[in-house]
């Protein structure tokens, strides 16, 4: 009669209650258990819960269980087992033990709740945290990454608010501009090293970009907060803004572009000179011609043979400009290519050693005697190499000083070398004469002509000759010089 009014009393509950003896025996339980279950959980006896249980819940639930009742303790555990329809769903049991009035252990008074819907989105939480904490490591390992390539390349990174003009700036955006390392960085501290002539330029691209979300690429020059150098900077950015579509913020990257900025004034000088010396040759050559009518109008005899060595010579000299521009362009499209020979350098020697003695009449010019060294490579190439180098050598040397052309092979290689009693090179540059459109602070050259690139040149078909160039003077003495070195 008391397991009758029991039944009755939790048979209307959604709560699953049962009883179990000391041993886990069921005693009882209501028919919220059968409708979650149908007969899979008997009214009475033994219950097989291992058959039940969702094997990674089995253990630590079986664990917790022992436990309880080796020390009639309560136990409360979460757990999935199989419905009627044999799917898992989330339970939450609890159980409080049963004592006699002699306080002897009975076993356990359970109750259950399913609590699928909580777990599931409490294990979807779960993944999307762990997702976001993966999510926010990836971002932060890139943005490290980001910075350290930004580091690598010497560009600064800055983000400014526009409501507040207040900016986060990189360590290397910092060290551009001389900037205090430590500290906040608002936008007049940074117009501070701007060129005053500049400044308003500047602040025209930072209105565009706070009034109307426009990029930011500007391209200034600055003065060093502390050294005083100056440089020239470019800055990049994006401009990010709110819900409402108002920009916000700035993202922008800074870039020294000093570098960039002088070979491009040097390329204009270039070009300036270029058409300069382009018209030298053509005036003479046009003056020659002009000779020749005058005279012939007048009928009076003319040398042709010397005019025509005239005119040849200021030919030859504006071929030898003109294939030079040549090469530029294409060794700045990477498309100078050699045809390797076996050839006579001796050979190449006195050819270009008799062009230079009936040419130039200012300078004496010795040169090592042999009669065969074969090399395999361009002879052409090569013999543009040591023009230039011979031509350098009359260019920035006294007239009347001696020109020595040495050669000898020494380790499967051909050494060559020109020396002159000219200027000097001055310590710190003899890497950067090879460098385009490069030209010695020495003063005394600024009066001799010269484009920057003749050096260049012969570095580049050195290079795909497998070889090395390079210059010297020796401390204490007189002139320079230039040396190169190719595999025999």
């Amino acid at each position: 009669e008391r397991e009758m009014t029991l039944q009755n009393m939790t048979d209307d509950s959604e709560v699953l209650i049962s009883m179990v003896d000391e041993y886990g025996n069921i005693e009882f339980r209501n028919l919220a258990w059968e409708k979650f279950m149908g007969e899979r959980i008997p009214s009475q006896g033994r219950f097989h819960w291992e058959e039940l249980v969702h094997g990674d819940d089995l253990e630590p639930f079986h664990n917790q269980l022992y436990n309880a009742i080796s020390t009639r303790a309560s136990f409360s555990a979460e757990l999935r087992i199989k419905d009627r329809n044999n799917l898992y769903r989330w339970l939450k049991i609890k159980g409080s033990p049963r004592l006699n009035s002699y306080q002897r252990f009975l076993g356990y008074v359970c109750t259950g709740i399913e609590i699928s819907e909580t777990k599931n989105q409490l294990l979807e939480l779960t993944r999307l945290n762990e997702a976001l904490i993966i999510s926010n490591t990836e971002i932060a390992a890139r943005k490290e990454e980001l910075q350290s390539a930004l580091d690598a390349a010497e560009m600064g990174s800055c983000s400014l608010d526009i409501a507040t003009l207040k900016a986060k700036m990189s360590q290397e955006y910092r060290n551009h501009y001389g900037l205090p390392l430590q500290g906040n960085i608002d936008w007049q501290m940074v117009m501070q090293a701007v060129e005053p002539e500049y400044r308003d330029e500047v602040n025209q691209v930072l209105y565009d970009a706070a009034e109307h979300g426009t990029a930011v690429d500007s391209t200034y020059p600055i003065r060093h907060l502390i050294s005083g150098q100056r440089k020239w900077m470019r800055v990049v950015g994006k401009v990010s803004k709110d819900k409402t579509g108002k920009p916000q913020s700035i993202y922008a990257v800074v870039m020294d572009v000093t570098g960039a900025i002088q070979e491009e004034h040097m390329k204009n000088k270039f070009i300036e000179m270029v058409s300069h010396e382009l018209k030298t040759p053509l005036t003479s050559i046009g003056g020659f011609i002009q000779l020749l009518a005058y005279k012939n109008d007048l009928g009076q005899q003319v040398d042709i043979a010397n005019i025509s060595k005239k005119v040849h010579h200021q030919l030859s000299k504006m071929g030898r400009m003109i294939e030079g521009f040549l090469n530029i362009s294409r060794i700045e499209s990477s498309e100078m290519k050699i045809e390797k020979r076996e050839f006579n350098f001796c050979d190449l020697i006195d050819e270009l050693n008799e062009e230079f003695i009936n040419e130039i009449s200012t300078h004496s010019i010795s040169t090592t005697k042999c009669e065969s060294v074969m090399v395999n490579g361009d002879r052409d190439r090569i013999g543009m190499v040591i023009h230039n180098l011979i031509s350098n050598a009359i260019k920035y040397s006294p007239s009347g000083s001696p020109i020595q052309i040495e050669f000898r092979v020494e380790d499967s290689h051909l050494i060559f070398c020109v020396k002159d009693q000219g200027i000097v090179i001055i310590p710190g540059e003899e890497e950067k004469l090879f460098k385009p459109y490069f030209r010695s602070k020495n003063q005394r050259i600024h009066t001799v002509a010269g484009f920057g690139i003749g050096l260049f040149i012969c570095a580049k078909i050195i290079k795909l000759h497998d070889g090395v160039i390079w210059a010297e003077s020796k401390a204490g003495e007189t002139g320079s010089n230039f040396s190169f070195s190719i595999p025999h």
